[in-house]
Formats: structure tokens, C-alpha cells, sequence
């Protein structure tokens, strides 16, 4: 009916065909839900925690309208990049109980967002899994961007933090995937993915 939502969206961090229809009045307050559930397990560090962390991120990005909820989406799909991508844990002294940890690379998969500083990819050959994530970056990016013509002066120095960090993000992706190509002798693919970095670099231009 018109007064639901399909949960098999068009954009990279959809869900599966088949998913139960939502009505369109509580697509919101589920896609919260899952997006709370989610942050739950971003601690947990087994391929099952990211599996279901992945999934339940995909299913409330799933039922966000982009009109009304750009800047959440964005965050969903930075969140969705970090369940693909290992990164080591450096938790905040300024976190209460926080403490210096470092796994090495591989073996953890994420830490929440808004603590993170760095990106880094795994040292191992893990292009899909980069190839994953830098989708959902993408598409941050590009939500991100499509918002800031609209956005308030208040809200525009908060929402350019994030977009640089989320074009950092996709900037590493593609220079790991360069790295991989290159160590394959994929010189044209490697060039590709180089190209793609310098355009997440390039300085964004705002209308006056």
C-alpha cells in the first residue's frame, strides 16, 4: 500500500528482497531501534557481532527517509563501512573507563565513529570487503553533500566534521584498493583507484 515502506531500497545498504514491509508511520521509530541495537554490539569484535550489527544497520538505513533524515543516514552508512573494514581499537582517555588499547590491524572490526581519529585499513589482501565499504562512504558523501545547500549556519560547521571524516575514510579505502591493484600489476586499475582518492581530496566547493 502507499502508506508503507520497502525495506528493498535502490541505494548500497539496502536489504534483502523479501524483508516485511513497514508502515510508513513507524518506519522511523524501527529504523531507531535497529540503529540503537546496532550500537550495542560495535564492541564486539566476533564476525557474528559485525554480521548483526551490518545487518541491523542495513535494515534501518533501509526505512530512512533521505529528505528527512540525510545527516542520519550519512552516520548509518559510515557505521556500515566500519562493520567491513578492520580497524585497531584506540579508545579515548576522555572516555570514562576508557583505557589504552591496541589490537593490531585484523582483529578487531570497529569502534564508534564519533571516537575515531584514524581509519585504517587491514594489512591483508581485503579488497571486497574495501570495495564494501567504500560504497556505503560514497554514499554518505554524497547525502552529506546534497544536504549542505539547506542546512543552517548552526549546523554547518558539525556537518562539514563529519563529511571530512567520512571523505577521509573513503580517500584510505581507495588508496589501499590502489595498493592492491598495484601489487597485482593491475596498473590501469590501480590508476583508477588513485583517481577516484584525489577526487574524495579535492577541496569542496560551497555556494556563497
Amino acid at each position: 500500500s502507499a502508506d508503507s515502506v520497502d525495506a528493498t531500497d535502490s541505494a548500497p545498504g539496502t536489504t534483502r528482497a523479501g524483508q516485511a514491509r513497514v508502515p510508513e508511520r513507524f518506519a522511523f521509530p524501527v529504523a531507531m531501534l535497529c540503529i540503537r541495537a546496532a550500537a550495542r554490539l560495535s564492541m564486539q569484535v566476533t564476525h557474528e557481532a559485525r554480521a548483526r550489527r551490518r545487518e541491523l544497520l542495513l535494515q534501518g538505513a533501509s526505512m530512512l527517509n533521505q529528505c528527512d533524515h540525510a545527516s542520519l543516514l550519512a552516520h548509518v552508512h559510515e557505521s556500515i563501512a566500519e562493520t567491513y573494514v578492520a580497524i585497531p581499537v584506540n579508545l579515548s582517555p576522555r572516555m570514562p573507563g576508557s583505557a589504552h588499547v591496541d589490537r593490531g590491524l585484523g582483529c578487531v572490526e570497529s569502534y564508534p565513529s564519533l571516537h575515531a581519529e584514524t581509519f585504517v585499513l587491514p594489512c591483508s589482501d581485503k579488497r571486497l570487503d574495501a570495495q564494501l565499504a567504500v560504497e556505503h562512504l560514497l554514499h554518505a558523501i554524497t547525502t552529506l553533500q546534497l544536504t549542505l545547500p539547506s542546512c543552517s549556519s548552526a549546523s554547518l560547521p558539525s556537518l562539514m566534521v563529519v563529511l571530512a571524516r567520512v571523505r577521509r575514510k573513503a580517500i584510505e579505502c581507495f588508496a589501499f584498493l590502489s595498493q592492491v591493484h598495484s601489487s597485482k600489476g593491475q596498473w590501469d586499475k590501480a590508476l583508477e583507484m588513485l583517481h577516484k582518492a584525489f577526487q574524495c581530496a579535492r577541496p569542496l566547493q560551497l555556494a556563497s
